[in-house]
């Protein structure tokens, strides 16, 4: 079934896709990758490991308070400005069929599992790997869509979502990149936006599970992944590190 179709209603990111926080998450995802694909060894692999991928394409209804986001960043429609998630936005959205000919047409908003793919899959030099990790299975089902459709829309890059094969259950991801993270280097980028879940009782297990990440990371010296972090500094704004821990 073609991506467009599939529904995933109780994916939360549906609603904040494309806000003013994504907006600025998005850019600096993609200021650090073309900040890292332009110097060695990044530029010959780097294997960016994405937790809470989501469904790669959003949908933007009519009416929306999103929108006027997106028509200052869509606009001009007809050219690259030298403005990477512009650029980005309008080179994937036009590889997918969807960049809408007028700003009254707006519909849709790359994420960052897209619009990542395409930085890597047109880097100058080297192979780069993606790898994406999703709760929900309905989520991963659009986002394998959108992966699959037809065309080199992603050129160069490998894109593993896991579970592979697909097993319809939920998977964790956090959890997964805690198991993980010791094996890893620092050719590795881990991109992790755990949303708000630092303040309330009922998620200490999980802030838990993110003090063993940086635990591991420290124990891995100069060879360290990379972890770029979002985390909720209040109602609807985000803030960004990036920490090489070492």
């Amino acid at each position: 079934m073609a991506w467009r179709e599939l529904q995933d209603p109780h994916n939360p990111e549906n609603r904040n896709a494309g806000n003013g926080g994504d907006l600025v998450k998005h850019t600096v995802y993609l200021t650090v990758l073309d900040y890292l694909l332009a110097r060695r060894p990044w530029s010959m692999e780097l294997r960016v490991r994405e937790c809470h991928a989501g469904r790669g394409m959003y949908c933007i209804p009519a009416g929306d308070g999103r929108r006027r986001f997106l028509e200052c960043l869509y606009s001009p429609l007809g050219a690259d400005v030298g403005v990477l998630l512009h650029d980005l936005q309008r080179a994937s959205q036009t590889a997918l069929g969807v960049w809408p000919p007028a700003l009254a047409d707006l519909n849709w908003y790359s994420g960052s599992a897209v619009i990542n793919a395409w930085q890597l899959g047109n880097a100058k030099t080297g192979r780069h790997r993606l790898e994406l990790y999703e709760l929900a299975a309905d989520t991963r089902a659009v986002l394998r869509a959108v992966f699959a459709t037809p065309g080199d829309h992603f050129p160069r890059t490998e894109v593993r979502i896991l579970p592979g094969p697909e097993t319809h259950a939920a998977f964790d991801g956090d959890s997964y990149i805690e198991q993980s993270i010791a094996t890893w280097n620092s050719q590795d980028l881990v991109l992790l936006d755990p949303f708000a879940m630092w303040r309330q009782p009922q998620h200490q297990e999980r802030r838990n599970l993110y003090r063993g990440i940086v635990e591991q990371l420290l124990r891995c010296g100069e060879e360290s992944p990379l972890l770029l972090l979002f985390c909720s500094s209040g109602p609807g704004a985000r803030r960004s590190e990036w920490r090489r821990v070492t």
